[in-house]
């Protein structure tokens, strides 16, 4: 064997030694982490303390919200308005909103205080609360806040 070859051949094995050196230390930090479990894999705390367990959030049925879970389920810009419907540019994209004479609207300008419909108008930034209509398979708006924009935007 050449002496080239040789040289190949001891690269190849020191690459091959340090490949597996790194995969052993990432796989240290993985069971580490999160523990070597055949279950459900759960993060552990510092130390590996295993960190206090969760409780799963309990399903809301679409129909009936409960008060106080609800939460901003879209945020964006309004870019157009109809008699029952708000066309958002979210970062997600453009959604769809459906609103009725129930919609409560806030507006957070200057104090925070009620709105009506009339205060939401293409170019304001908004927060819609509410819950999915499963027929129409869009958000059905309960309450919607009205935020100022930053400057420039």
């Amino acid at each position: 064997m050449s002496v080239g070859r040789k040289w190949l051949l001891g690269i190849g094995v020191g690459l091959l030694g340090t490949m597996l050196l790194i995969a052993s230390f990432s796989m240290g930090v993985f069971v580490g982490e999160r523990g070597m479990t055949r279950g459900e894999l759960q993060p552990a705390g510092p130390g590996g303390v295993p960190a206090v367990p969760q409780q799963p959030a309990q399903p809301v049925p679409p129909d009936k919200p409960q008060e106080g879970n609800q939460v901003p389920v879209l945020k964006g810009i309004v870019r157009r308005l109809s008699r029952d419907l708000i066309t958002l540019e979210t970062e997600d994209g453009t959604k769809l909103v459906q609103v009725s004479s129930d919609t409560a609207v806030r507006l957070t300008e200057n104090g925070e205080r009620e709105g009506s419909l009339e205060d939401v108008k293409p170019g304001v930034g908004v927060a819609v609360i509410g819950r999915m209509d499963p027929d129409a398979r869009m958000l059905r708006a309960d309450t919607i806040v009205v935020f100022p924009l930053p400057q420039g935007k």
